[in-house]
């Protein structure tokens, strides 16, 4: 059968349903894509899937799903009367296997044609060489060699008499047995081929296997190519390496591909029947006579006739050369035998002919070339180009020795790597001070990121990598090609090299000499380089310009290069096998590049641990269908990562986008003995399991001492991981187990394993100090179910084995198993996923990894729910306030006989209203909490402080109800008889002075019976607590006051009180005036409970108990200063809650309103009406303009630019206070931060606020006075608008009351609410039209005098309303007053938190802290420390004393023990809090004169920080937009 056409090979694509996908349209990505199912054989009813199914078996590596046929009801069976190839009969939709396969290869693209074939071939199986090509125009086909797919082919074996090998079949020429058939012989070529090679696999399929009944169709004219490779036994049924092709059908339809098989081989093998009679079918086999190669001809029996002649003729020819062996099917158990017989017999001398006869993949290609067979390489252009550049480049090895000559910035980087280990283990410093030592560290490695730059920047070197470099001006698609020919070129010099060593090493394999032994290792490292080694050299790049500030546009470009490499399907290196180093900077940049490129998806991950060789890589291989390196000689070192993506169904069913798939490398590595294995072993176990959301335990059998040697080393790092609220989870793996017994183990060797893991538990335990007893204290453990037994991986005896597919069966239930595990954990966003790796990856490094993790990765989480908390309680705040002041409004215009009732009725309605903001505040946070599940740890505590804020709330509502009610009752019922009077007096025709003289004496009699509130003596009362407090030292307080009185002064002296002391009576003073300050805002009473409150806070904050700096006669003293400086402010608490509560107060502040009022309602009728509700609308509009004035003012802030960001957070509005602060240039007013934190940031948000509404917005108006004047104007607005609708509603006359109810309906939908009117007024009959104008005149003459308030008059007008404001924010911004107790940095959360913490802490010697020492005159000498508290921290020898605790001395390490409620990280990065760095640079002698020690040793680094650089960094830690 001839070569099909375009039309049958397109109905072939239409049968299996995939012509959609051709040409080449099936990616990579898309046969990496993880399926939520497996389809199985008895799936295939419909050829749609057949496609799809042996994908998913050839990605897995099982050779067994290339066999198979479709499933239907009334299928029968065909019964096969010949052996026939490929003339079979099928019936109905069947397809055959080998079409299905060929379909498969049109429609893959280059990258995936490579990798099937790579699957392929590591089954033992034949693949492709030659394709047919299916040409739209014109309608014929032609043959595609699979140069490019086949090129990165590598085999193993081993001679008898030689040694191992290992190369690159594209290169590694060797000798080629061509099979081909003439007509139709009653044999299988393909099955007799199997048998001759190894009896034990199909490696070719053939009519006997299941679906190879079908007729092909698409397959005829492939060639199919394989080797035999010995293992170098007897048993080897041939003593070389050789390769077989196959070509499908009759070679006298496939010209081209059999001129190419005749001069690519050294033997052809040409089947044909006995009784030909075709005269072109004989005519061929008389095209060999020419030919050098050998020739067996293999008959189904005797020739006869004309054929028998012509076979004779051509044997004859041969005979002379003695390369001509006919066999014939006589005994047709013996045919195989005869054959491999012949092969094994010629095969030798085959060999020793040399390049003549022997070929390479390379070698082929240029016969193809030769023969007019396309080339898949050479027919794609950017393929082709790409490939001479790889080319290119790989010339410039050539031009260098040594890997480090041609990577010098890795020879370099595994010194820095040791310099940045010893920072963070400090296990050689020998100076004090921690600072100073790591400064010294920072500038040897600055000096060595300097000599990576020197290299960078010679023309001389690097010259490889630069030459990859220029990849970057590449199209996507052309950085594949390129990158894919770079790596094979690299492994096909490695694999040549390495060769050549293991050969040398053969030769020397009785010699022990160590130095001998070190020579060969350093050139087996030489030898190795590949791709993932350039790689490693860019990363060095991006690292060196990133520590040095050296970042170039360029080199920005790499991180987005290596993120489209990860989505390509190559391994990331995540850690440096050679160096043990994280390229952390290079890979966050890559995962935010990666983040940009596919979105934040969500990511699970899947990670491996074992000991080396033990069949890890196979096995995620196998899972996923990846690309590990694997193999004798190939084991990993350091870690990879490979991007896999689920399909939409497996998406849905387990909330995750991708699997991470993290290979490492084996544990007890022998290469590795000499670092020694527990520190490096430990070290990458804790890393990779805490890095992943499942880690795979892997073991290589069942011997209990290798077990129970990984497990303690897993079970350390998993107790790390408990310690960090990491909850990983862990799927043990025993492979290569007896088959038979697999379903028994899995049953109950996981109850084994438990006692397995308890005993590895315990001595875990006891290293770590730890109270752990059994493996599930330590994590959730099911042995029924996380116990997995796997078969043995190979089918034979390597290298001509093939997978064994159980084994496959296995690592697929494995894999249902991950999915599982995937069901039941949160999948973690990319973004989240690169926080975690840095903090992961930071953290191994310290020897307390559990804490160091939890600052990092945990701070981002509780930052983000604070920042959510805020935005949700503002929201709720703001709205409780706006509905605070409207009630009290709305309670004005109750009459007076029903305002308990009705107002107890809108209390109850604005309590329901608060109590839904409240739910919706509630029901914001636990959707955040469940989208991000690492928030739930802090729920309890935030959800307290919602309740908190709720109760407050509702507190504040009532009270507000108690005092409106109160104060609206007592004013209406004097305005009631103020109108009773009015009524009496309206004839009488007295003066405005007669009327205002009745009115005040009857005021004063009327307010009498109002209630007023007693005020206390503030002095006498103060007084009194001072001698309550301080009963003891009634002596010392008299003394105190008496001093105090006479000289009219309330200056403390501080003499001889060190900077700490004066820090907390400076504390305490500021405390004093907080807490007035908050009773204010509060609007309790000045009495002596109150009083009593302040003075207990002083006290406290003086510290009583350990008596660190006063006695408790200073105790005393300082607590009267402290306190009779606030008599002020307790005269202004006590004035303020009498004008806010006290009726009686009230009705006299509004004496002149109500006089006012009187005489008017004195007057003639008409135009009292108008004016009595004017002058309820004004004062309703009024008090709506300020609730709008303060709802837009928060408003402003929150939405703003120029503030938004800034009071954000307590930690953005800090920074920029600091920043604020430093621009100044006055240590004093630093001073007086440092003195006192909170009090000064209390007092910059006032500031703050109040300067940001005085700024101007332009030439005439402050930003108060545009926003009030824009309330103005929209407030009178409504009003106007509702008046002039409720006019027109009425007609021309109505009565009082009408009119009233009526303009209230119409600013009911404002909120405008005023007073109720008088009632002679509400059954007055008015004039509209006249009342309408006299109205509208006052409104607008009202209207014009506010407008007319300028910005003093208007900031004390709105005193009230910017105090809200401020209020508003001061609680957030303030947050928690706790101050770090070795730096005195304030704590960065919100007010409430049980765990302290802040990102800018500081260099100790700023609070104080200093070395101290006696000279030789027995003097104490003090100096400043510069040691930051996270380096002290980091310090395992450091240690402090202080007397706030015990005054005795603790290691810095475990100041936990004694300040449990600060949590402090240990940091070494010397690029961190510049800020106070320069601070302390900049201010060295003032902070030494204050403290009252000698000035601190400043490092030159941080003498050399600029400005604007410690002003960045402030920014960057705090992100606020300054």
């Amino acid at each position: 059968m001839a070569l099909p056409n375009c039309e049958q090979s397109i109905n072939v694509l239409k049968l299996l349903e995939i012509h959609e996908y051709f040409p080449k349209k099936i990616t990579r990505e898309m046969a990496l894509t993880v399926p939520g199912e497996v389809i199985k054989q008895k799936d295939l009813d419909h050829p749609g899937k057949l496609p799809w199914f042996m994908l998913q078996n050839i990605m897995s590596g099982n050779y067994k799903g290339i066999s198979f046929e479709i499933n239907t009801q009334d299928q029968t069976q065909v019964e096969q009367s010949d052996l026939w190839e490929d003339e079979d009969q099928s019936t109905g939709n069947e397809v055959n296997p080998l079409d299905v396969l060929t379909s498969l290869f049109i429609c893959c693209d280059d990258f995936l044609r490579q990798i099937l074939v790579e699957k392929l071939s590591n089954c033992q199986l034949g693949i492709p060489l030659l394709l047919p090509v299916i040409d739209a125009s014109p309608r014929t086909s032609g043959v595609e060699m699979l140069s490019w797919a086949t090129s990165t082919i590598r085999k193993q074996w081993k001679t008898i008499s030689g040694p191992s090998f290992e190369q690159s079949m594209a290169v590694h020429p060797l000798p080629i047995v061509s099979a081909l058939r003439i007509g139709r012989p009653k044999l299988s070529k393909s099955k007799t081929l199997n048998g001759t090679i190894n009896s034990r696999l199909d490696h070719f399929f053939h009519s006997k296997c299941t679906g190879g009944n079908a007729q092909k169709v698409i397959s005829n004219g492939v060639v199919e190519l394989m080797w035999y490779l010995p293992v170098g036994s007897d048993e080897d049924n041939f003593p070389g390496a050789f390769g077989i092709m196959n070509l499908r059908g009759n070679v006298v339809n496939h010209s081209l591909q059999k001129t190419f098989m005749i001069q690519a081989s050294s033997v052809n093998v040409i089947f044909c029947q006995s009784d030909m009679s075709n005269k072109k079918e004989m005519d061929v086999i008389s095209s060999w006579n020419d030919q050098q190669s050998h020739l067996i001809l293999v008959f189904d029996g005797t020739p006869t006739g004309e054929w028998k002649k012509t076979v004779e003729d051509v044997y004859t020819t041969y005979k002379k050369k003695n390369m001509v062996k006919v066999i014939t099917n006589s005994d047709r158990i013996n045919l195989t035998e005869k054959l491999r017989q012949v092969l094994k017999e010629w095969m030798p001398a085959v060999a020793l002919s040399g390049q003549n006869t022997s070929k390479s993949l390379e070698g082929c290609e240029v016969i193809a070339s030769h023969v007019n067979i396309r080339i898949d390489e050479k027919d794609n252009g950017e393929n082709y180009d790409c490939k001479l550049r790889a080319i290119e480049l790989f010339k410039c090895l050539e031009k260098e020795n040594t890997k480090d000559e041609n990577l010098p910035l890795q020879a370099i980087s595994r010194d820095i790597t040791k310099k940045t280990r010893e920072k963070s283990e400090m296990k050689f410093k020998d100076i004090k001070s921690t600072e100073l030592y790591i400064e010294k560290l920072t500038s040897e490695i600055t000096s060595l990121r300097e000599k990576q730059l020197v290299a960078w920047k010679d023309k001389s070197q690097m010259i490889m990598v630069k030459q990859f470099l220029k990849s970057v001006a590449f199209t996507p698609l052309g950085r594949s090609y390129f990158y894919t020919w770079t790596g094979t070129m690299l492994d096909r010099n490695s694999i040549h090299q390495l060769q050549l060593i293991r050969e040398k090493n053969t030769l020397c394999a009785n010699e022990v000499d160590s130095v001998i032994i070190d020579k060969f290792q350093h050139e087996i490292f030489n030898a190795s380089l590949g791709l993932v080694h350039i790689n490693r050299e860019i990363a060095q790049i991006y690292e060196m310009a990133s520590g040095l500030s050296k970042m170039e546009s360029e080199i920005q470009k790499y991180p987005e290069i290596a993120a489209g490499m990860l989505i390509d399907g190559h391994p990331l290196e995540i850690i440096d096998g050679d160096a043990r180093h994280v390229p952390v900077t290079w890979l966050k940049e890559v995962f935010n590049c990666l983040y940009t490129k596919i979105g934040n998806k969500k990511v699970f991950v899947l990670s491996i641990v074992g000991v080396q060789g033990s069949g890890k890589s196979t096995m995620l291989n196998t899972m996923f269908g990846l690309k590990f390196a694997v193999g004798a000689g190939r084991c990993t070192k350091g870690a990879f990562a490979q991007l896999v993506p689920l399909d939409k169904d497996l998406c849905d069913r387990c909330k995750c986008d991708y699997i991470m798939v993290v290979d490492t490398e084996g544990l007890f590595a022998s290469e590795c003995a000499e670092i020694g294995h527990s520190t490096r072993d430990k070290e990458s176990a804790t890393f990779i399991i805490g890095l992943a959301d499942c880690t795979i335990i892997n073991f290589e059998g069942d011997n209990r001492n290798g077990i129970q040697e990984i497990l303690q080393i897993a079970v350390y790092a998993l107790m790390k991981m408990k310690l960090t609220n990491l909850k990983p989870s862990c799927i043990f793996v025993h492979q290569h187990t007896s088959d038979l017994m697999t379903s028994n183990k899995n049953l109950m060797g996981g109850f084994k394993m438990k006692g397995i893991l308890d005993e590895a538990t315990q001595i875990a335990a006891s290293e770590q100090g730890k109270s752990f007893k059994s493996f599930e204290d330590v994590i959730s453990f099911q042995p029924e179910k996380h116990v997995v037994y796997i078969q043995s991986l190979w089918h034979g005896i390597p290298p001509m084995a093939t997978r064994n597919p159980e084994y496959i069966r296995n690592v697929l239930e494995l894999r249902k198993l991950v999915f599982s595990v995937m069901k039941e954990r949160n999948s973690i966003s990319i973004e989240e996923f690169s926080l975690k790796f840095t903090g992961v990856s930071e953290a191994v490094l310290y020897e307390d990894f559990a804490f160091s993790f939890v600052h990092a990765v945990e701070m981002k989480s509780y930052n983000a729910l604070e920042t959510e908390y805020i935005q949700a309680s503002r929201h709720f705040r703001r709205t409780c306030m706006s509905n605070c002041l409207d009630f009290i409004n709305v309670c004005r215009a109750i009459p007076a006989k029903s305002i308990e009732e009705e107002g107890k009725k809108m209390l109850q309605n604005y309590r329901e209203n608060l109590q839904q903001s409240y739910t919706t505040m509630c029901n914001r946070m636990e959707l955040y909490i469940r989208k991000n599940p690492k928030a739930a740890q802090w729920s309890v505590q935030f959800f307290k402080k919602q309740y908190k804020l709720e109760s407050d709330m509702v507190e504040t509502l009532t009270s507000e109800f108690n005092i409106a009610i109160g104060k609206g009752k007592y004013l209406q019922e004097i305005k009631r008889k103020s109108s009773e009077l009015a009524k009496e007096l309206r004839e009488a025709g007295k003066s405005d002075l007669e009327l205002e003289t009745q009115f005040n004496t009857s005021l004063n009699k009327w307010i009498k019976d109002i209630p007023s509130i007693e005020h206390i003596h503030i002095e006498t009362t103060l007084e009194e607590v001072f001698i309550e407090t301080f009963p003891k030292e009634t002596t010392v307080i008299n003394d105190t006051l008496r001093r105090i009185k006479k000289q009219k002064s309330t200056k403390d002296d501080l003499k001889g009180y060190n900077f700490e002391a004066r820090r907390v009576l400076s504390k305490a003073n500021e405390n004093a005036k907080s807490a007035i300050k908050r009773y204010r805002n509060e609007r309790s009473n000045c009495n002596k409970s109150v009083i009593k409150e302040v003075v207990d806070e002083v006290y406290e904050t003086l510290d009583p108990s350990n008596k660190r700096f006063f006695s408790r006669q200073e105790l005393a003293k300082h607590t009267c200063f402290i306190i009779w400086k606030q008599i002020r402010e307790f005269e202004i608490l006590r004035r303020d809650f009498k004008d806010h509560n006290d009726p009686r107060a009230l009705l006299l502040r509004k004496k002149g309103e109500l006089v006012q009022a009187f005489k008017t309602e004195c007057k003639v009728k008409q135009p009292l009406t108008a004016t009595e509700m004017f002058l309820s609308l004004n004062d309703a509009t009024e008090k709506a303009i300020n609730i709008q004035f303060f709802e837009n003012a928060v408003e402003y802030f929150n939405t703003s630019p120029d503030h938004k960001h800034i009071v954000a957070s307590k930690k953005s509005f800090h920074a920029k206070m600091l920043i604020d602060l430093a621009e100044t240039d006055s240590f004093e007013l630093a001073k007086g931060y440092l003195l006192n934190p909170s009090f000064r940031m209390s007092c910059w948000v006032q500031e703050y606020i109040l300067n940001a509404l005085q700024g101007k917005v332009n030439d005439n108006e402050t930003m108060l006075q545009n926003m009030f004047y824009n309330c103005v104007r929209g407030k009178y607005q409504e009003v106007l608008v509702a008046t002039t609708n409720a006019c027109t509603n009425v007609g021309p006359k109505c009565k009082g009351n009408k009119l009233w109810q009526e303009i209230n309906s119409k600013l009911k939908p404002t909120r405008i609410t005023p007073v109720i009117i008088s009632e002679h007024i509400a059954n007055d009959e008015i004039q509209v039209e006249t009342f309408q104008d006299k109205l509208r005149s006052k409104l607008d003459s009202a209207e014009d005098n506010l407008l007319k308030r300028d910005n003093v008059g208007l900031v004390k007008d709105l005193r009230f309303e910017i105090g809200k404001v401020i209020e508003y924010f001061e609680k957030d911004l303030i947050g928690c007053v706790e101050e770090c107790p070795f730096c005195g940095a304030p704590c960065d959360n919100i007010a409430g938190c049980t765990t302290h913490q802040t990102e800018c802490h500081r260099p100790q010697g700023i609070a104080g802290q200093n070395w101290h020492w006696w000279n030789w005159t027995k003097k104490c000498e003090k100096e400043l420390v510069i040691e930051l508290c996270t380096t002290s921290v980091a310090d395992t020898k450091l240690q402090f004393k202080k007397n706030d605790v015990d005054n005795k001395w603790h290691k810095y390490q475990e100041y936990r023990t004694v300040y449990e409620s600060w949590s402090i990280p240990p940091i070494v990065d010397t690029t961190t809090q510049l800020y106070w760095k320069w601070f302390m640079a900049n201010y060295n002698t003032e902070l030494a004169k204050l403290h009252g020690c000698k000035e601190a040793q400043i490092p030159d680094s941080w003498k050399q920080i600029k400005w604007e650089a410690a002003r960045q960094d402030l920014i960057n830690l705090y992100n606020p937009r300054t």
